[in-house]
Order: C-alpha cells, then structure tokens, then sequence
C-alpha cells in the first residue's frame, strides 16, 4: 500500500477549503416570492458562517460579498 505523506494530504485539503473571510448572502425569506426580503451577510471563520450583517438594500449585499457570489477573493 502506497501510504501518501502527510504534508501532501494537507496541502491538497487546504486547497480545497473555503478561505477565511468568505463572505455569502442569504435571504431571510423566499426569495422567489419576495425578492425584496432582507439578506443576511454571513462571513466564514475557518469553521462556521458568522452573521455579520442584516440589510434591506441589493446593492449593500452585492459589495459586502465581493465581485461574484461563489468566487474566492
């Protein structure tokens, strides 16, 4: 058996980890039905979302996330 070194397992897995300060959008509501709602801006920590902000303006949300929602900074 081919046993990888350990440093290797964790480069690759850092990798592919989301970055620290990733920042998402959530809607507090159905989106499809009120697209209005308020968004919650949740930001990651290295292992959960952290709620950081709640606003009621679209393009509040689209510069606290960053240029594209699912790209890293």
């Amino acid at each position: 058996m081919d046993d990888e070194p350990l440093s290797e397992w964790a480069q690759r897995r850092n990798r592919r980890l989301r970055p620290v300060g990733a920042r998402r959008d959530v809607t507090t509501a159905a989106a499809h039905v009120d697209p209005t709602a308020p968004r919650l801006i949740q930001e990651w920590d290295g292992h959960a979302w952290v709620p950081i902000a709640l606003t009621d303006e679209p393009l509040t949300t689209a510069v606290a996330t960053g240029p594209g929602r699912h790209r890293r900074p």
